[in-house]
C-alpha cells in the first residue's frame, strides 16, 4: 500500500514507481519503505510503502491516539513499534537533497507558491512535476519562495517524539503544544535558467521516451 497525503500536490509519479520497486525488491524482509525516515527531500515529496500484513498487524497493536491518527508512525517512529518492524529508508540524491524547502499545501502562502509553479505548465513550460526542475525553478526565482520561507510550521516528527518521551509511548493523551519550528532553505544548488519550449520542441519531447528525469538515488536501510 502507498501512503501519500493530500497536502503534497507535487509528489512525482516516478518517485512512487521507484519506491514501490525498491520495496518489492526487498519484500518480505522490510515492512515499510519511506523517504522521510531521514529528512533529505524537500517537504511535500513524502511517501511511504507498507506491507498490508504489517499494516493490519500494527492496527491491533497501536495503543495511543496520535499513532491511530497518523497510522504508519507506529511502524517507523514509535519506539515500541520500531522494535517489531523493519524499515527501509530512501535518501535523496544530491540534485534533490534540499530538506529546507517546503512544497506542502497548508497556508495561503503555500497556495500562492504552488499555483505559481503550476502556472508554468499552462504557459508551455515542460516541468512535468520533476523535483529537480521545480527546485531549479525556485533557485531561479528565489523571491517567489520568500513568503513560504517565513511561515512557522510545526514538525509532527518532533511533536510525536516529545509525546512519546513524555508519555512512555503508551498513554492516550492530548498532543503536546505546537512547536515553533521550520527548516532554513539550503541554497547550495546554483540557480539554473528555466527555458520555455516552443510548440514543435514540446511535441517532439512528448513523442520521445528520453524525458529529463531526476535520478531516484540509492536507498539506505535502517533496522529498527
Amino acid at each position: 500500500m502507498v501512503e501519500a497525503t493530500s497536502d503534497c500536490p507535487l509528489i512525482w509519479h516516478e518517485h512512487i514507481d521507484y519506491l514501490i520497486d525498491l520495496h518489492m525488491q526487498s519484500y518480505p524482509e522490510y515492512d515499510l519503505t519511506t523517504n522521510i525516515l531521514t529528512r533529505t527531500f524537500p517537504r511535500g515529496f513524502d511517501l511511504r510503502v507498507v506491507n498490508i500484513e504489517a499494516l493490519e498487524k500494527s492496527f491491533k497493536e497501536i495503543d495511543n491516539q496520535p499513532d491511530f491518527e497518523h497510522a504508519l508512525t507506529w511502524l517507523y517512529l514509535n519506539p515500541k513499534g520500531r522494535e517489531k518492524y523493519k524499515v527501509q529508508s530512501w535518501e535523496a540524491p544530491d540534485s534533490q537533497r534540499r530538506p529546507g524547502l517546503e512544497f506542502t499545501l497548508d497556508t495561503e502562502s503555500d497556495l500562492e507558491l504552488l499555483s505559481w509553479i503550476f502556472s508554468f505548465e499552462a504557459q508551455g513550460y515542460n516541468l512535468e512535476l520533476n523535483p529537480v526542475q521545480i527546485i531549479n525553478l525556485i533557485d531561479t526565482y528565489p523571491g517567489q519562495y520568500a513568503k513560504v520561507a517565513k511561515v512557522e510550521r510545526k514538525d509532527y516528527f518532533q511533536e510525536l517524539q516529545e509525546w512519546y518521551a513524555a508519555n512512555g509511548a503508551v498513554k492516550t493523551m492530548a498532543y503536546v503544544k505546537d512547536q515553533e519550528w521550520i527548516d532554513t532553505p539550503d541554497n547550495s544548488i546554483k540557480p539554473t535558467k528555466v527555458k520555455k519550449q516552443d510548440e514543435g520542441a514540446k511535441k517532439e519531447d512528448d513523442k520521445s521516451t528520453g524525458k529529463a528525469k531526476a535520478k531516484p538515488g540509492r536507498p539506505r536501510r535502517a533496522n529498527k
